[in-house]
């Protein structure tokens, strides 16, 4: 591996963090030029039921459905930028990634509308990004680069695993929109349950 992955964290005006890792350190005062896009006021977080026919407790997130569905290029809620688009009204169309002066090689921040949550402590939910290069993918990165998502991955599990509520930590990637992708830019999720599921 060529050299140590550096992070640089900061927590957003919704209380999500978002963690930039580099090859390189980061300056002393790295500066945040736009947070971007911060949880809307309406979001419910996640539950806990009972399914009967499955004889298990279940997550259920109703506010999963206002996530993003395939959008376009230029408006991926995951792409680093140096400045948001404007819709037709003149307003800045944000993205997760807040403007910065340093791009991200990876990030990590906690997902907009998770499947679990430690709001109610049903869980954690992360989504890792493994590029800011819309076009890439996983099978695209160098070794050298795999193995410092690597650390980013041991990183975020050790923190996560940490957790009181968590039991099990899960990371994982879905790939193609046949399993459920909803958004094309090159990234994984960590998904933290607080008990060990049974499948």
């Amino acid at each position: 591996m060529s050299g140590k992955v550096y992070k640089n964290e900061f927590t957003k005006s919704d209380g999500r963090k978002w963690i930039q890792y580099s090859r390189t350190p980061f300056p002393d005062s790295f500066e945040i030029i736009d947070e971007g896009n911060i949880r809307p006021q309406t979001w419910l977080p996640p539950t806990y039921r009972f399914n009967k026919m499955r004889g298990e407790y279940v997550a259920i997130s109703a506010s999963r459905n206002e996530r993003p569905f395939l959008p376009p290029k230029e408006f991926c809620p995951l792409c680093s930028l140096d400045q948001f688009e404007k819709d037709e009204n003149g307003n800045a169309i944000k993205t997760d990634a807040p403007i910065t002066k340093k791009t991200y090689e990876w990030a990590v921040f906690e997902n907009l509308y998770p499947g679990v949550s430690n709001k109610n402590e049903t869980g954690h939910a992360e989504v890792v990004l493994y590029s800011s290069e819309h076009e890439s993918s996983l099978a695209a990165c160098s070794v050298d680069h795999i193995q410092g998502l690597i650390e980013v991955w041991k990183d975020r599990s050790k923190e996560i695993g940490a957790m009181k509520h968590i039991k099990q930590v899960f990371i994982f990637e879905n790939k193609g929109e046949e399993v459920g992708v909803t958004l094309h830019h090159p990234h994984g999720q960590i998904y933290a349950f607080n008990h060990v599921p049974p499948y």
